[in-house]
């Protein structure tokens, strides 16, 4: 700020006291208690206004370095956008520091939240691109050596690697929708059998291929939730399942109603995971111990989408896999309630 902009900030308070000084003046001068000489008036007003230019040029001088820092260029291809504002003088000017600091603060918060959302769809992208080449290249394959004619395995085997391109798609669909969930979904009571069946006829001829036995050893429930989304989560969990179940394995799937909530387990005799990597199943992109032995393919993208929608949802996963007894997964939806334990002894 140059010193005529930080004169004419201050024109009212200079005219201001311009008048009280001339108000003084009149006062004296036609004050009949005192003879006051012209010269001498003269003189002090001269004496006043001198000390109070060098009072103003002064407290601008010490101002001078707060306002030059608003006067640093911003370089745009900076790293930190986090520029403080500090050395304030006075009050006035540590309410302005205070406020600036505080917006600087916030949008770097926000650019950092944006970065890294953009590098989570960068890195999903990256590995979905990655997952669905798979496919696509066993369905090229199969095509290329089949003359023509595809054998029954063949068929099912060209449908399975449909099935998990199709599963992929998915994930980019709901991985996208994970932001906006509050605008498609619809919670009302569902029966999981219903949902289960419809997961298991999606993914039989894994099933098959693999002669993996499937049991649901439970009456049926019915929960509060979003049924698409719902099989979303559940074709996630049983097909991670599959992958990791061997031939002639088992998966079984469990219902179990108390007062406070539902479980639904999947229960399977496969290899299970290490007690290391129990606590990161839920991780974007973390594939384990399991995921890089047995499944190159591996992403770490279903378990975590998983746990964002039951989370969304308001459901919850665990994962328990005792060493040498499979994995079994849980879905808990809890019972809603519309009074704490004290109100409801009092209305019973």
């Amino acid at each position: 700020m140059t010193f005529f902009k930080y004169l004419s900030d201050r024109i009212t308070t200079i005219i201001f006291f311009l008048l009280v000084i001339l108000l003084i003046n009149l006062v004296l001068w036609f004050d009949p208690f005192h003879n006051i000489v012209l010269s001498t008036l003269l003189y002090i007003d001269i004496l006043v206004v001198i000390i109070s230019s060098i009072f103003v040029v002064t407290r601008y001088w010490i101002n001078h370095q707060w306002y030059q820092k608003f006067k640093l260029p911003i370089d745009p291809a900076t790293a930190d956008l986090l520029i403080p504002i500090n050395g304030a003088h006075s009050n006035e000017q540590r309410l302005y520091q205070g406020y600036i600091n505080a917006l600087l603060n916030n949008h770097q918060i926000q650019i950092n939240n944006i970065l890294s959302k953009q590098q989570e769809q960068e890195d999903f992208l990256n590995a979905w691109i990655h997952d669905i080449k798979v496919p696509l290249a066993a369905i090229q394959l199969l095509i290329e050596t089949s003359d023509g004619k595809l054998s029954e395995k063949q068929v099912m085997q060209t449908e399975i690697e449909l099935k998990n391109i199709e599963n992929f798609v998915e994930q980019v669909i709901y991985y996208s929708r994970l932001d906006s969930f509050s605008n498609d979904y619809l919670i009302q009571d569902d029966s999981l059998k219903k949902v289960v069946n419809l997961v298991i006829r999606d993914n039989m001829n894994l099933f098959f291929s693999k002669h993996i036995r499937f049991v649901f050893n439970s009456t049926d429930i019915s929960v509060l939730t979003d049924s698409k989304w719902l099989r979303f989560i559940l074709n996630q969990v049983i097909t991670n399942s599959l992958k990791y179940t061997p031939n002639n394995g088992e998966i079984v799937i469990s219902l179990k109603d108390t007062e406070k909530e539902t479980i639904l387990a999947i229960k399977d005799n496969g290899i299970g995971i290490p007690k290391a990597d129990l606590a990161r199943v839920f991780d974007k992109g973390f594939t384990g111990n399991n995921g890089r032995q047995f499944n190159q393919n591996a992403t770490g993208l279903g378990l975590y989408l998983a746990n964002q929608l039951s989370q969304k949802l308001g459901h919850q996963l665990e994962i328990e896999s005792p060493k040498n007894e499979g994995t079994t997964v849980k879905i808990i939806f809890p019972k809603l309630s519309y009074y704490n334990d004290e109100m409801g002894e009092i209305l019973r």
